[in-house]
């Protein structure tokens, strides 16, 4: 097993970070307070549990073990884990893997090999426990009460050395694997040695290269003096060939292709604007004509609202004998059926005063049955009193009758006489209902007559106002009258059409006179198109004569060949 890596969170002076160690022994070294100590006890508290350390750490330490079976991280976190070396102690692990922080002075190779076996065996702690122990002997066996507790004491550092003997043999056995590595290591120093004597044959060559080195560089440099004299013959006769096309300049080659850039802009320019002229002129007279056909229209209903507008004023005086006749009409109506109600009226009238007329005839006839009925009770009366004269000188029975025909008699005129108060109270409530009767029909017929009057006179206004309105009847009236609507609803009509007319002629005016605008600046446009064209052909044709030129393309030939002698 070997310890590969080191990861550790909030531990101490080390803080959050992680070490990586290489197999064989490690040296860590620094100043002090580095962590060096606080980087073991790191180690001690991921593999010990429960490890005794010189602080008390609250942070985390995690490593990164290579055992047989592989590479696995085990350490101490919040959450205890097993440790990864149970069997071990912390001293047994300490003595096995670390050397303690120290100064190294050692001179030579034996030096380092005694000091190691040394902290490696611990043959130090060994003869000082030896001599701790034979003083014990010498000075606890002479007394002999104390002899048993003595002989326990001395078993149990007895037993104490055994396990430091095991230790020991254990550290043997690693010791045994420090002689290899050390005879690896004189193998690696031999190596060395060797490298060491390649390195000095090197440098010895490395002087003799230098030398040749410089006597080739003297070589190159007279070459390339030879070189540049060549080169500077070429210059001049290139500078000869130069002055011929001096007069040939890239700069000016840029003006003309500038000036030919614009030729051919214009010339793309000038047909696109052509169309666009031609295209906008047709659109414009298309746009003409629309606007004179619409002006023709708008002639056409104002022509038309002019002539409804005078049918109209003829009729003018139609809606208001409409309105006449609406009133005359219902007052006539009005009329009709209050003289239907007077009628009706008049008809119930009569019907109760006959009814009135027979009921008092039927009370008169009663008085007359009455008054033979009352001269029937006193005939009565006196026969009876006859009958009670008789009665002392006939026999008793007839006085008895006597007395039941008077008492008869009495009986029936008292109720005829009553009676005929009765039907003559009666006959006078008839008589005077019927005066009321009577004056209420006078009133009513007169009503009548007066309504009859009024229906004739608004009957005779009726007629007037269609006489007026020069139609025969009232039908004829209302023919005209829906002739005079329908005149108005077309006025109307003509009046929104007149309108969208008129809002149609703003919109082609305003769309002409933009149309119209379109064509000056395209004009100005194409006229300015045509300037620049002929003003760069212009400067063209001047620059190439100056240069004895026919094209640009011979310039860009010059102005090539000139930059290829540069």
């Amino acid at each position: 097993m070997w310890i590969k890596a080191l990861r550790v969170r909030n531990f101490g002076a080390l803080g959050t970070r992680e070490f990586s160690f290489s197999e064989g022994i490690n040296l860590i070294y620094g100043p002090n307070e580095a962590g060096k100590t606080t980087l073991f006890e790191a180690i001690e508290r991921a593999l010990l549990e429960g490890a005794r350390l010189l602080r008390n750490y609250n942070g985390e330490a995690e490593v990164l073990i290579v055992t047989e079976e592989g590479e696995r991280w085990i350490g101490s976190r919040r959450s205890r884990r097993p440790s990864a070396l149970k069997a071990m102690r912390q001293r047994v692990f300490e003595n096995l893997y670390f050397i303690r922080t120290g100064e190294v002075v050692f001179k030579d190779q034996q030096d380092l090999l005694r000091d190691l076996k040394g902290r490696l065996l611990d043959t130090g702690r060994l003869y000082q426990a030896m001599d701790h122990i034979r003083e014990k002997l010498g000075r606890d066996l002479n007394p002999l009460g104390e002899r048993a507790k003595k002989e326990g004491t001395l078993s149990l550092e007895l037993e104490k050395l055994r396990g430091e003997l095991e230790e020991l043999e254990d550290k043997e056995r690693l010791l045994m694997e420090a002689r290899t590595d050390l005879r690896r290591l004189e193998i690696l120093k031999e190596k060395c040695s060797k490298l060491t004597q390649q390195w000095d044959d090197l440098k010895r060559k490395v002087e003799v290269l230098k030398k040749v080195y410089e006597k080739r560089s003297l070589r190159d440099r007279y070459k390339t003096l030879l070189k540049e004299r060549d080169e500077a013959k070429e210059a001049e006769e290139i500078e000869r060939k130069l002055a011929r096309y001096q007069d040939f300049d890239p700069a000016q080659l840029e003006v003309l292709k500038g000036w030919e850039d614009t030729v051919q802009k214009a010339s793309e320019r000038i047909p696109f604007l052509k169309k666009n002229l031609r295209e906008l002129e047709g659109e414009l007279r298309r746009q003409e004509e629309i606007l004179k056909d619409v002006l023709r229209e708008a002639d056409g209903v104002r022509n038309r609202k002019k002539e409804l507008s005078s049918e109209i004023e003829g009729l003018k005086g139609l809606e208001e004998g409409e309105r006449l006749l609406a009133e005359k009409r219902g007052e006539i109506e009005a009329l009709q059926r209050e003289l239907q109600g007077l009628e009706r009226t008049i008809a119930e009238v009569e019907e109760r005063r006959r009814w009135m007329e027979g009921a008092a005839m039927a009370a008169r006839t009663q008085a007359t049955s009455l008054e033979r009925l009352q001269k029937a009770a006193w005939a009565l009366i006196g026969g009876g009193l006859l009958t009670g004269f008789l009665s002392l000188y006939l026999p008793k029975e007839l006085l008895v009758l006597g007395v039941a025909a008077v008492a008869l008699g009495i009986l029936g005129g008292t109720w005829c006489r009553r009676r005929k108060a009765i039907l003559a109270e009666k006959d006078r409530e008839l008589q005077g209902k019927l005066a009321e009767v009577e004056g209420q029909l006078a009133d009513l017929r007169e009503g009548k007559e007066k309504a009859e009057e009024e229906l004739r006179r608004l009957q005779q206004e009726f007629q007037s106002i269609l006489q007026r309105a020069g139609v025969a009847d009232e039908d004829a009236y209302l023919k005209r009258l829906k002739e005079h609507q329908e005149l108005k609803e077309e006025l109307t009509k003509l009046q929104v059409r007149h309108e969208e007319v008129s809002k149609r002629i703003d919109e082609l005016r305003q769309y002409i006179s933009e149309l119209e605008k379109k064509i000056e600046g395209t004009k100005r446009e194409l006229q300015k198109a045509e300037e620049d064209k002929e003003r760069a052909e212009r400067q063209i044709d001047e620059a190439l004569r100056a240069l004895g030129l026919r094209s640009i393309r011979d310039l860009e030939e010059k102005v090539r060949e000139r930059v290829s002698l540069q």
